[in-house]
Protein backbone atom coordinates (compact mmCIF):
# COMPACT_ATOMS: atom_id res chain seq x y z
CA UNK A 1 0.00 0.00 0.00
CA UNK A 2 2.88 2.86 0.75
CA UNK A 3 4.15 2.12 -2.52
CA UNK A 4 0.70 2.62 -4.46
CA UNK A 5 0.03 5.88 -2.27
CA UNK A 6 3.71 6.83 -3.22
CA UNK A 7 3.37 6.41 -7.08
CA UNK A 8 -0.65 7.97 -6.77
CA UNK A 9 1.23 11.32 -5.21
CA UNK A 10 4.19 11.12 -7.52
CA UNK A 11 1.32 11.01 -10.93
CA UNK A 12 -0.85 13.38 -8.95
CA UNK A 13 1.87 15.68 -8.55
CA UNK A 14 4.21 15.40 -11.53
CA UNK A 15 1.27 15.36 -14.06
CA UNK A 16 -1.06 17.78 -13.19
CA UNK A 17 -3.83 16.87 -16.06
CA UNK A 18 -4.09 13.51 -14.26
CA UNK A 19 -5.88 14.72 -11.31
CA UNK A 20 -9.85 14.95 -12.81
CA UNK A 21 -9.20 11.18 -14.10
CA UNK A 22 -7.73 10.45 -10.74
CA UNK A 23 -10.55 11.45 -9.26
CA UNK A 24 -13.07 10.27 -11.79
CA UNK A 25 -11.71 6.77 -11.06
CA UNK A 26 -12.78 7.33 -6.88
CA UNK A 27 -16.38 7.93 -8.47
CA UNK A 28 -16.81 3.89 -9.32
CA UNK A 29 -15.47 2.16 -6.42
CA UNK A 30 -17.62 0.85 -3.30
CA UNK A 31 -17.73 3.19 -0.45
CA UNK A 32 -15.33 1.66 1.86
CA UNK A 33 -12.46 1.04 -1.23
CA UNK A 34 -9.03 2.18 0.11
CA UNK A 35 -8.91 4.04 -2.93
CA UNK A 36 -11.43 6.49 -1.59
CA UNK A 37 -8.65 7.68 0.75
CA UNK A 38 -5.57 7.06 -1.34
CA UNK A 39 -6.96 9.41 -4.03
CA UNK A 40 -8.14 12.12 -2.18
CA UNK A 41 -5.02 12.15 -0.31
CA UNK A 42 -2.51 12.42 -3.62
CA UNK A 43 -4.54 15.44 -4.54
CA UNK A 44 -4.31 16.88 -1.42
CA UNK A 45 -0.92 16.53 -1.53
CA UNK A 46 -0.31 17.95 -4.97
CA UNK A 47 -2.23 21.09 -4.25
CA UNK A 48 -2.23 22.53 -7.38
CA UNK A 49 -5.24 24.30 -9.16
CA UNK A 50 -5.98 20.83 -10.87
CA UNK A 51 -5.68 18.60 -7.99
CA UNK A 52 -8.08 21.05 -5.84
CA UNK A 53 -10.82 21.19 -8.54
CA UNK A 54 -10.65 17.09 -8.95
CA UNK A 55 -11.13 16.96 -4.66
CA UNK A 56 -14.11 19.23 -5.08
CA UNK A 57 -15.33 16.81 -7.92
CA UNK A 58 -15.26 14.34 -5.84
CA UNK A 59 -16.33 15.23 -2.55
CA UNK A 60 -19.21 16.78 -4.67
CA UNK A 61 -20.10 13.39 -6.37
CA UNK A 62 -19.95 11.58 -3.17
CA UNK A 63 -22.33 13.86 -1.39
CA UNK A 64 -25.14 11.76 -1.07
CA UNK A 65 -23.34 9.68 1.00
CA UNK A 66 -22.77 11.45 4.27
CA UNK A 67 -20.08 9.07 6.00
CA UNK A 68 -18.08 9.24 2.99
CA UNK A 69 -18.44 12.85 2.28
CA UNK A 70 -17.82 13.94 5.31
CA UNK A 71 -14.89 11.77 5.53
CA UNK A 72 -13.35 13.52 2.28
CA UNK A 73 -13.92 17.20 3.08
CA UNK A 74 -11.04 17.05 5.16
CA UNK A 75 -8.75 16.78 2.24
CA UNK A 76 -10.02 19.70 1.10
CA UNK A 77 -9.87 21.68 5.03
CA UNK A 78 -5.73 20.18 4.87
CA UNK A 79 -5.05 22.33 1.30
CA UNK A 80 -1.71 24.39 2.59
CA UNK A 81 -2.73 26.83 -0.12
CA UNK A 82 -6.73 26.61 -1.00
CA UNK A 83 -8.10 28.54 -4.05
CA UNK A 84 -11.34 30.22 -4.37
CA UNK A 85 -12.89 27.24 -5.70
CA UNK A 86 -12.13 24.92 -3.16
CA UNK A 87 -12.74 27.54 -0.33
CA UNK A 88 -16.37 27.75 -2.26
CA UNK A 89 -17.04 23.96 -2.33
CA UNK A 90 -16.76 24.02 1.42
CA UNK A 91 -18.31 26.89 1.91
CA UNK A 92 -21.38 25.65 -0.48
CA UNK A 93 -21.42 22.07 1.59
CA UNK A 94 -21.37 24.16 5.09
CA UNK A 95 -24.84 25.58 4.31
CA UNK A 96 -26.17 21.69 3.25
CA UNK A 97 -29.02 20.39 5.01
CA UNK A 98 -27.30 17.26 6.12
CA UNK A 99 -25.81 18.46 9.80
CA UNK A 100 -22.91 16.00 9.78
CA UNK A 101 -21.55 17.20 6.43
CA UNK A 102 -22.14 20.71 7.59
CA UNK A 103 -20.61 20.49 10.83
CA UNK A 104 -17.95 18.66 9.15
CA UNK A 105 -17.32 21.61 6.40
CA UNK A 106 -17.66 24.63 8.43
CA UNK A 107 -14.78 23.31 10.22
CA UNK A 108 -12.98 22.73 7.40
CA UNK A 109 -13.53 26.36 6.37
CA UNK A 110 -12.06 28.10 9.66
CA UNK A 111 -8.89 25.63 8.92
CA UNK A 112 -8.81 26.98 5.38
CA UNK A 113 -9.15 30.84 6.95
CA UNK A 114 -5.87 29.93 9.14
CA UNK A 115 -4.38 28.43 5.56
CA UNK A 116 -5.28 31.32 3.60
CA UNK A 117 -3.59 33.66 6.08
CA UNK A 118 -0.57 31.61 6.81
CA UNK A 119 -0.31 31.97 2.68
CA UNK A 120 -0.21 35.85 3.29
CA UNK A 121 -3.43 36.90 1.96
CA UNK A 122 -4.28 38.51 4.91
CA UNK A 123 -7.11 40.24 2.75
CA UNK A 124 -8.89 37.14 2.01
CA UNK A 125 -8.93 35.52 5.35
CA UNK A 126 -9.85 38.45 7.00
CA UNK A 127 -13.00 37.94 4.54
CA UNK A 128 -13.47 34.43 5.17
CA UNK A 129 -13.31 35.08 9.03
CA UNK A 130 -16.01 37.83 9.18
CA UNK A 131 -18.18 35.74 7.39
CA UNK A 132 -17.42 32.61 10.15
CA UNK A 133 -17.99 35.42 12.96
CA UNK A 134 -21.03 36.76 11.39
CA UNK A 135 -22.78 33.19 11.96
CA UNK A 136 -21.61 33.11 15.52
CA UNK A 137 -23.72 36.18 15.72
CA UNK A 138 -26.77 34.82 13.73
CA UNK A 139 -26.07 31.67 16.06
CA UNK A 140 -30.13 31.25 17.55
CA UNK A 141 -28.89 28.56 20.53
CA UNK A 142 -26.01 27.33 22.85
CA UNK A 143 -25.36 24.31 20.21
CA UNK A 144 -25.23 26.93 17.88
CA UNK A 145 -23.08 29.40 19.26
CA UNK A 146 -20.51 26.76 20.77
CA UNK A 147 -19.87 25.04 17.19
CA UNK A 148 -19.39 28.57 15.48
CA UNK A 149 -16.85 29.08 18.35
CA UNK A 150 -15.07 25.68 17.23
CA UNK A 151 -14.62 26.90 13.56
CA UNK A 152 -13.48 30.20 15.01
CA UNK A 153 -10.79 28.52 16.78
CA UNK A 154 -9.68 26.56 13.49
CA UNK A 155 -9.43 29.70 11.47
CA UNK A 156 -6.84 31.24 14.24
CA UNK A 157 -7.72 35.15 13.67
CA UNK A 158 -6.34 36.84 16.39
CA UNK A 159 -9.14 39.42 15.84
CA UNK A 160 -11.57 36.82 17.09
CA UNK A 161 -10.04 37.34 20.39
CA UNK A 162 -12.68 39.30 22.46
CA UNK A 163 -15.66 37.48 21.02
CA UNK A 164 -13.68 34.24 22.51
CA UNK A 165 -13.27 35.66 25.88
CA UNK A 166 -16.53 37.05 25.30
CA UNK A 167 -17.95 33.46 25.07
CA UNK A 168 -16.15 32.43 27.97
CA UNK A 169 -18.67 34.00 30.45
CA UNK A 170 -21.72 32.68 28.55
CA UNK A 171 -24.04 30.79 30.26
CA UNK A 172 -24.03 27.45 28.67
CA UNK A 173 -21.05 25.14 29.69
CA UNK A 174 -20.60 23.96 26.01
CA UNK A 175 -20.12 27.69 24.64
CA UNK A 176 -17.61 28.44 27.45
CA UNK A 177 -15.84 24.80 26.61
CA UNK A 178 -15.95 26.01 23.01
CA UNK A 179 -14.64 29.30 23.51
CA UNK A 180 -11.76 27.70 25.89
CA UNK A 181 -11.29 24.75 22.59
CA UNK A 182 -11.13 28.20 20.18
CA UNK A 183 -8.43 30.12 22.43
CA UNK A 184 -5.67 27.46 22.02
Amino acid sequence: NADLMASLRAVAFLYPGSAGLLAARAFDVPSDSLSLYYIPDALMDAGHAPAQSALCELVTYWEKNVSVCSGLIPYLGRLLDPGAEAVGCVRRLSLVREAEIARTASLNLGLMAASIGIQGREAEAALLVDELRERYHAAIDAPSRARALRVLGNAQAASNLGLILEAMRDDSPDVRSSAAYAAR
